[in-house]
């Protein structure tokens, strides 16, 4: 009992840490670029006065967009229809009741790795951030560049025994 609540407590601290400075640099992220957009010249202290009010008074939007960040940052986002009936299907028999309350968050780091890989169109988020385009269409498209090149390097040097994942 004792050590499952410090786990979890441990847990949720962290999770609450990682949400809040992810929240906080998109809320800051948003503040510099509607700064810029007003014609703010960047550098300048009326600059920075302009993206420090921004951050501190959010638009009800900017707290949307930042909220989804923090959910995506700690694998907090609500499964697709495909995670809820695999959920429900699982959650029929006696072992999936058991395993029932770590469902969303493997399914979620799941997700994410296809996201960041040549897989990342079977990726509902994905295809909805292309399909927006513009920014949120240029950082879909970088982060499966960047996933794919990772995972290919990866992939590179275990096919030639300079990583093993044995600790050597």
């Amino acid at each position: 009992g004792k050590f499952t609540k410090a786990v979890y407590g441990t847990n949720s601290m962290l999770d609450a840490m990682f949400r809040t400075l992810t929240e906080q640099g998109e809320m800051y992220s948003l503040a510099t670029k509607e700064a810029f957009q007003q014609g703010h010249e960047p550098g300048t202290l009326d600059f920075f006065r302009e993206v420090k009010a921004m951050g501190e008074n959010p638009t009800d939007a900017m707290i949307e967009v930042a909220n989804k960040a923090g959910e995506r940052a700690v694998f907090a986002t609500p499964m697709g229809d495909l995670g809820r009936n695999f959920s429900a299907c699982a959650d029929a028999s006696k072992i999936g009741r058991f395993v029932g309350p770590f469902q969303q968050t493997p399914t979620n780091i799941l997700k994410e790795t296809f996201r960041n890989s040549p897989f990342a169109p079977l990726v509902e988020g994905w295809r909805a951030d292309v399909g927006k385009g513009g920014a949120a269409r240029d950082k879909a498209v970088a982060e499966m560049a960047v996933g794919t090149a990772l995972w290919t390097s990866a992939v590179l040097l275990a096919s030639q025994g300079k990583i093993t994942g044995y600790g050597d």
